[in-house]
């Protein structure tokens, strides 16, 4: 029988990671970001007290979450309904790597910054903390599958195992999804998925 570790999943709504120098362009010479809540398990990231707008097709735009700590680059990311509302189609792709990704047009209170790529909705990932990866033998970048059970049972197959170094303190594994795949799934009934090998 296949071994499964029962872990949390947690949705991701669109938002915004920035550089330094992105950051300064849209909210001014003396902004900084400031944590407002804390996200995950020890892993650093945090919603800022800054949001931004990020411009579409034909006028349409919509407000988007800037996420901390900042990043070398600048990226954007987006479920496919969220970035089809205002009139965008970007590709699948993974946090940080963004060969490939569309261009974007981010406006704030003190500029607007034209992304030449960086937008993108991000495939279906799991960070896995060290303990867990080790029972299931998988390493940083191993697809991995997540079963669902409940009233719409489904398995997701190509998921990104994220595994860290092991001195980052996670201790508990979480799967992320983007707000499509998380009501397709029903998981707001059950957040709580199974784990395994392919």
């Amino acid at each position: 029988m296949t071994k499964e570790i029962k872990i949390l999943a947690e949705a991701s709504g669109r938002h915004v990671h920035l550089c330094q120098a992105d950051l300064k362009a849209l909210f001014g010479p003396e902004a900084e970001l400031e944590p407002k809540r804390l996200l995950g398990d020890g892993g650093g990231g945090y919603i800022s007290q800054y949001k931004v707008t990020v411009e579409g097709a034909d006028g349409k735009s919509c407000l988007c979450t800037v996420l901390g700590p900042l990043r070398k680059e600048s990226q954007v990311e987006f479920s496919f309904t969220e970035a089809r509302a205002i009139g965008l189609v970007p590709p699948l792709g993974d946090s940080g790597v963004l060969g490939g990704t569309a261009p974007v047009r981010l406006t704030g209170p003190a500029g607007t910054v034209a992304l030449e790529r960086g937008l993108f909705v991000a495939r279906r990932h799991a960070h896995v903390c060290v303990k867990d990866a080790q029972e299931l033998g998988i390493q940083d970048g191993d697809p991995i599958r997540v079963r669902v059970a409940g009233p719409r049972a489904m398995v997701f197959d190509e998921v990104v195992a994220h595994v860290p170094p092991p001195f980052v303190p996670m201790t508990l594994s979480a799967f992320h999804v983007d707000y499509d795949e998380w009501n397709a799934a029903a998981l707001f009934l059950e957040p709580y998925v199974y784990m395994s090998k392919p």
